[in-house]
């Protein structure tokens, strides 16, 4: 049972959250202590050593307005955006063993085999490549008024993909799409 009374901050996944007044129901950071608290949390982050290693787990960790360029921004990232080094996982049992378990046994769960398996790049840099796998996929667009042949030079972000096939189509991009046209493939 977790004591909001006592807590500033909480995670999930790779966000922490700071458990602020006035913006969480059970808010107890001020919000003039919220920088504070931000730094408090990047310099136990930090601080984190594999017991076998000595390594620090984290390749970075950063405040929510500095993540905008990795991706991560809006009302649902955490006031604080972590990234794992190759080789660490935020997930501690392997999620295939873990759906076909009851309730209790989850919860009685002591020591645990770390999972060999990634299901997901979330915890990494979007540059990490890891066990064959990344966040990088192929574009390619043809039909009228696409360059033809055309190759760019520099990847897209993935949330210009929906604005860039809509333009393409003559359609208004999604409402909530934050992405941009990408006007380069374009005649």
């Amino acid at each position: 049972m977790i004591d909001w009374s006592k807590t500033k901050a909480y995670p999930w996944r790779t966000y922490i959250f700071v458990n602020l007044k006035g913006r969480e129901p059970t808010g107890i950071v001020e919000p003039e202590d919220y920088d504070k608290v931000r730094e408090e949390i990047l310099q136990a982050i930090y601080s984190l050593r594999d017991p076998e290693t000595g390594e620090c787990p984290i390749a970075l960790a950063v405040r929510k307005e500095d993540a905008e360029i990795l991706g991560q921004w809006g009302d649902r990232v955490g006031d604080v955006i972590y990234y794992l080094k190759p080789g660490y996982t935020d997930v501690d049992l392997d999620r295939n063993q873990a759906v076909n378990l009851p309730l209790e046994k989850l919860r009685s769960l002591k020591d645990v085999e770390a999972s060999t398996q990634i299901c997901a790049h979330h915890q990494f840099l979007p540059t990490t490549t890891y066990g064959g796998m990344s966040i990088k996929a192929v574009f390619i667009m043809s039909g009228p008024g696409v360059k033809k042949g055309y190759r760019r030079r520099t990847p897209i972000w993935q949330i210009d993909v929906a604005p860039t096939i809509a333009f393409a189509l003559g359609m208004p991009a999604p409402a909530q799409c934050d992405g941009k046209v990408v006007h380069d493939f374009f005649e």
